[in-house]
């Protein structure tokens, strides 16, 4: 609870997800999520009640280079520096 998880994109046009993964962060109680890509599958996202931020959506699947690359690291999101904990 009261945790966000904020993802870093290789593109704004880029999916970072959609309904199962962000399903998946709600039922492990994250409260949203941060993005500087886009992301997929909106009507089922809004009714989860899932807080989403994200640079546009998107009906296309992310590239294979989206793949989880670190955690708990520091990313740029947005032209914004994060840490852990920010």
């Amino acid at each position: 609870p009261n945790e966000v998880l904020v993802m870093s994109s290789v593109g704004p046009w880029e999916s970072v997800g959609g309904d199962i993964k962000f399903l998946r962060l709600m039922q492990r109680k994250l409260n949203g999520l941060v993005t500087d890509g886009s992301v997929r599958d909106t009507d089922e996202i809004i009714g989860y009640g899932f807080g989403c931020f994200a640079h546009s959506t998107t009906a296309c699947q992310g590239p294979a280079a989206m793949q989880p690359w670190e955690c708990n690291g520091v990313i740029n999101c947005g032209g914004v520096g994060l840490r852990p904990g920010d």
